[in-house]
């Protein structure tokens, strides 16, 4: 086993290497362990193909599961370290104002939509026309329940959300650069660092 010094963000690209080789191994495992149609007896050469890939079949296997088991053991030091630096709770806190900006968004899209009227407008509109149509008749007017003055609101709120959003993701980052050291094999160092 080797040692190495990573940052918690290395860390992450770490195991996603690792879940990516594995996901590879196991593609390999099924599609080698698969069975084969024969139309004929081509001799020993063919049995020996054939047993070498099921060989083949079970070290992809193998490996497939080493590196599946090795990234649920970075996941966990990461987990650790997530929750030992407090990066769960910013992550739950960035998961929180991500959705609010969404739905603040999505608000700010109704009250700046166009083709319709205030509600304080309603009462002085002096007609709803009718539209005859072969369905029947559709009358009716757009009211803006949010209206343009509820936009202004909605873009200072936006304003301010997104301003915590980029300190909490700032905040992460800074604490994603703290070095953690963690032992590899030799092997699987080379597959996933590249030493």
């Amino acid at each position: 086993m080797n040692t190495f010094e990573l940052s918690l963000s290395r860390l992450h690209k770490v195991a996603e290497r690792l879940k990516t080789i594995a996901n590879e191994a196991l593609t390999s495992a099924h599609k080698l362990s698969q069975n084969v149609h024969l139309s004929g007896v081509g001799g020993a050469s063919q049995v020996e193909r054939l047993q070498s890939q099921a060989r083949d079949a079970f070290e992809a296997s193998a490996r497939a599961e080493k590196y599946l088991r090795e990234c649920a053991r970075v996941r966990t030091i990461i987990g650790q370290h997530n929750e030992q630096r407090g990066i769960n709770a910013l992550m739950a806190q960035q998961d929180v104002v991500n959705k609010l900006i969404a739905h603040k968004k999505a608000l700010l899209d109704q009250a700046k939509a166009v083709g319709s009227i205030a509600p304080s407008e309603l009462l002085e509109y002096k007609s709803v026309s009718t539209v005859e149509t072969r369905y029947g008749s559709n009358a009716g007017v757009s009211v803006n329940v949010l209206g343009a003055a509820s936009a202004v609101r909605l873009e200072e709120e936006l304003s301010a959300l997104q301003r915590e959003a980029f300190a909490l993701s700032d905040k992460m980052a800074e604490l994603n650069s703290a070095r953690v050291s963690v032992a590899f094999e030799p092997q699987i160092a080379k597959d996933v660092l590249g030493v």
